[in-house]
């Protein structure tokens, strides 16, 4: 199986193996929740030394330095990961494929690799390799098809579908993936649309961190809230984003009673207008930075990240992934790197996102980063930019 060869589905050797790594995922999908709720040093030690110990089980030739984060689903040595990698939440790894993975390659949340069903001859099948390069990175809800490559420092935009290979420096966009330009020669990232806090939006946010000891972390925060690239790796703004997660986490649990809901909405979306209705789960990445207006709804399952504003009457369905981050797309500004005064360093941005008036975003819809949406978005659909900011200077 692992060298490309034709094998039996229903060999009991690999039924084993997919049930064992069905149960190793759960295992590290279950602790890793764990790690948003409250606990004592000792119980958190423990939980990490278990993250560890499964990971050595399901990535039995990873290089170290491997970070993967909950929700992630494949089978044990499917995927090769590089040295310093980093997989977001919910990595789904279809078993049609091999996956390889260069150093520093980073994965978006809500990524799929592989195709929905096998290469398959005479009633047998064989998993087609899957290649990403190093400095590699895949957006939010990218689709990797089975049998493809992409080259080294290379960047395939969220809701992307790759069908076909890129080579070195190619930025690819769309459904399908379609090469945009030559990073390379045009390493820069375009303009953000302008959606400036007022002063009196600034001060209830200011207000809101000091409440929750975070008063020192003002400047920094203020900085990510105004566009500008960020280390959002530091101890004092990376405490507000765990914060944040840890509240997503715990609003997600079922057992949260509906009073404690209430209390975390307000928390996460203190920026929300009267009227707000939210689904039983949701993602956020960091509180604050997602605005309301009057009589939104949003549903069950909706992610939310970077400089989102949300006007009245809009209404979101299932499952709707508002991934507005801005990463560095040259990759030696996006690597990851540690230092005595900056400690771990990961530096980013908020990328900007009007929904208009009464706009209806449909289940399962992607919405792209520096979007000015004026009309209805059908399900499951990539709503893309109608805004075309200047780029910025090399």
């Amino acid at each position: 199986m692992y060298e490309g060869r034709y094998f039996d589905p229903l060999d009991p050797s690999y039924l084993h193996l997919v049930a064992l790594s069905e149960e190793l995922c759960r295992q590290y999908r279950q602790i890793y929740g764990s790690l948003k709720q409250k606990a004592s040093l000792w119980t958190l030690a423990r939980n990490y030394l278990a993250l560890a110990h499964l990971r050595r089980w399901l990535c039995p030739h990873h290089h170290g330095s491997l970070l993967l984060r909950g929700g992630a689903n494949f089978l044990i040595g499917q995927v090769d990961f590089g040295k310093g990698d980093f997989a977001n939440i919910d990595l789904q790894v279809n078993p049609t494929c091999l996956v390889s993975l260069g150093s520093r390659v980073r994965i978006g949340p809500h990524v799929t690799l592989g195709s929905a069903t096998p290469e398959s001859k005479n009633g047998k099948i064989r998993f087609a390799p899957i290649k990403i390069e190093e400095d590699g990175w895949l957006g939010f809800g990218v689709t990797v098809n089975s049998g493809v490559s992409l080259g080294k420092q290379s960047v395939v935009g969220a809701g992307a579908v790759m069908t076909s290979s890129f080579p070195a420096d190619s930025l690819a966009l769309g459904q399908p993936a379609t090469l945009k330009r030559n990073l390379e020669e045009t390493p820069h990232v375009s303009n953000p649309i302008a959606l400036p806090y007022s002063p009196e939006e600034k001060a209830r946010l200011k207000a809101l961190l000091t409440r929750l000891g975070f008063k020192r972390s003002w400047p920094r925060y203020e900085a990510f809230l105004d566009g500008q690239f960020v280390n959002v790796g530091n101890l004092k703004l990376g405490r507000i984003f765990l914060l944040t997660h840890r509240l997503a986490g715990e609003y997600s649990d079922p057992r949260t009673s509906e009073t404690r809901r209430e209390e975390i909405l307000k928390l996460l979306f203190p920026l929300q207008g009267p009227h707000f209705k939210a689904g039983k789960t949701l993602y956020v990445d960091l509180l604050g930075t997602t605005r309301f207006g009057a009589n939104v709804t949003i549903g069950d399952g909706d992610y939310f990240s970077g400089n989102l504003v949300f006007e009245d009457n809009v209404k979101l369905g299932d499952n709707v992934g508002c991934f507005c981050s801005s990463h560095y797309l040259d990759y030696r500004k996006r690597q990851f790197t540690y230092s005595l005064k900056e400690g771990f360093t990961e530096w980013d941005r908020p990328d900007g996102l009007l929904v208009k008036a009464g706009v209806t975003i449909g289940s399962g819809a992607m919405l792209i980063p520096n979007s000015i949406l004026t009309e209805d978005v059908a399900p499951g659909a990539l709503a893309r930019s109608h805004h075309h900011p200047a780029p910025s200077p090399k």
